[in-house]
């Protein structure tokens, strides 16, 4: 399955509690849960049109996972950064691109860099 990481910085931590109040606040948030020892703490679901995510703060607090790649996943992650204090990075399962979020407003400003910097990938020799 695809999936996003978004991250701050290498080692770096998010505040548990601004991440508790991002999720909750997301337009399309359903079933927030909050749960230790599973592999992550805070978990819920974002709908957009027919596609859905799971986006879940991960239990090392390094990273946020977004489940897909699909409308769901990239509203996520915008909507993620536009709630956060800290910029953002995002990177896919394949690290096929690694991206700063703080400059793209919409999936589709998120959507166009992903495809960009695949494009720049492959020309680069890396898939």
């Amino acid at each position: 399955m695809d999936f996003l990481l978004l991250y701050i910085g290498e080692g770096m931590r998010f505040d548990r509690e601004e991440v508790k109040r991002v999720f909750r606040e997301l337009p399309g948030v359903r079933n927030f849960e909050e749960r230790a020892g599973v592999g992550w703490w805070l978990q819920a679901h974002l709908d957009e049109g027919n596609d859905s995510t799971i986006i879940r703060l991960v239990t090392d607090e390094e990273s946020i996972s977004v489940s897909g790649s699909g409308d769901a996943s990239l509203k996520a992650a915008v909507a993620i950064q536009a709630g956060m204090k800290v910029s953002l990075r995002v990177v896919d399962v394949d690290y096929s691109f690694d991206l700063p979020l703080r400059d793209l407003r919409s999936t589709e400003d998120l959507r166009k860099a992903i495809v960009q910097a695949r494009k720049g990938n492959q020309k680069d020799g890396v898939t």
